[in-house]
């Protein structure tokens, strides 16, 4: 460029010039992509975490209900179980009456 650039005393600052103005454009116009591309990827993290933290919340609600079906449960089999073990002692009461040797049979 310096062979067939502007002709004159000024030719080197005049070339100077127009390459530090290109440098500065072009760093410009870099820059102002860089940060776009930091703002696109700033607003997708943000989706992701509110997304992600919504997903989260779901899941441990789910796990909640889940959790109290299955205390319930278990206060229900306790329940039975205690019923049982009373008709259990109903029974084993009745069968040793009559299998208990009367003061007769002495």
């Amino acid at each position: 460029y310096m062979e067939s650039g502007p002709e004159g005393a000024n030719k080197k600052t005049i070339i100077l010039e127009f390459m530090q103005k290109a440098m500065a454009d072009g760093s410009s116009f870099f820059m102002r992509n860089v940060n776009q591309e930091y703002q696109i990827q700033q607003q997708l993290l943000q989706e992701t975490q509110e997304k992600l933290s919504s997903q989260m919340n779901e899941i441990k609600g789910d796990f909640i209900k889940e959790k109290q079906g299955l205390l319930s449960k278990i206060q229900q089999l306790e329940s039975e179980k205690g019923e049982a073990e009373q008709k259990y002692q109903v029974v084993y009461e009745t069968c040793l009456l009559y299998t208990s040797p009367s003061p007769r049979d002495s």
